[in-house]
């Protein structure tokens, strides 16, 4: 019985290694998809400054 206790503690230990390296990973993959959101924002923002000086740029002043 102790060495089917033992067996089993070992898989728990294999198991939370497995499920801590996947978090981590996971994290990774979140890290990298904001990032990459955050750089998309960035862009869209600087082309919608420059629509918007063109826009301000052809109004008429009378």
């Amino acid at each position: 019985m102790l060495i089917f206790q033992k067996y089993l503690s070992l898989i728990s230990f294999a198991e939370n290694r497995t499920l801590k390296r996947r978090l981590a990973e996971k994290g990774r993959q979140i890290g990298r998809m904001l990032t990459g959101t955050q750089r998309l924002a960035e862009r869209l923002g600087q082309k919608q400054g420059v629509s918007q000086a063109e826009d301000n740029s052809l109004i008429k002043i009378d």
